[in-house]
């Protein structure tokens, strides 16, 4: 993965227990899992939502591939899972693309 890239994938992690970052971080993967014609599932879940005074959040996570059902991650563990999942992306071209820009404006856009 472009060293860029993994640094704001990185940085990313800091934000992994605000709300509304992850909530924009679950819209951009949705975004790239379409652009890629892929099926994955993947859906935020913040337990606030469900009457949990918490404020916990997890991702369930289903790639598809038929191995098994989605997976519940905590926040910080899922973006680690898409560092190493980006890490085997071969068109590094569209990471710079597509991952750089939004992700450096998510970023911005959730600085306290």
């Amino acid at each position: 993965m472009l060293d860029k890239c993994k640094n704001l994938f990185l940085e990313m992690r800091d934000f992994s227990d605000n709300l509304l970052a992850m909530r924009d971080f679950i819209e951009l993967l949705e975004e790239w899992i379409r652009w890629n014609k892929g099926d994955a599932k993947v859906a935020l879940i913040n337990l606030d939502d469900l009457g949990f005074k918490d404020e916990q959040m997890f991702v369930a996570y289903d790639d598809m591939s038929g191995s098994m059902n989605a997976t519940i991650y905590g926040t910080l563990d899922f973006i680690e899972l898409m560092i190493e999942t980006l890490e085997e992306y071969d068109d590094e071209e569209y990471l710079n693309d597509f991952w750089v820009p939004r992700l450096q404006e998510l970023i911005k856009n959730n600085e306290y």
